[in-house]
């Protein structure tokens, strides 16, 4: 982890937990705009994550599921439709990851 964080020890003792568990997680990480969230993800996992998406506050469901196609898109490098719901994006998460 790079030394260039302050004040997030207990975020990441709870990375490090899951890490050590050896198996697979999903993070979800919440907080006010401009905390620092996206900051503290980069840092401890330094892109060593197999997928990540970033939500809007506010956006529309429909808003959501696109972004979270397009995000799937770009990962898997083929394009993906829109899911209806988040149980189909989260399918379509896991068939991804199976790959």
């Amino acid at each position: 982890m790079n030394g260039k964080m302050i004040g997030r020890k207990r975020e990441c003792q709870k990375f490090e937990n899951r890490i050590e568990k050896g198996t697979a997680h999903l993070v979800i990480v919440t907080g006010r705009i401009r905390g620092g969230k996206t900051f503290l993800i980069d840092t401890f996992f330094q892109q060593k994550y197999a997928f990540q998406i970033t939500g809007v506050q506010n956006s529309t469901t429909e808003e959501s599921m696109a972004t979270f196609a397009k995000q799937l898109s770009v990962y898997s490098g083929n394009p993906c439709s829109m899911p209806k719901d988040w149980n189909d994006a989260f399918w379509s998460l896991v068939d991804y990851l199976d790959t």
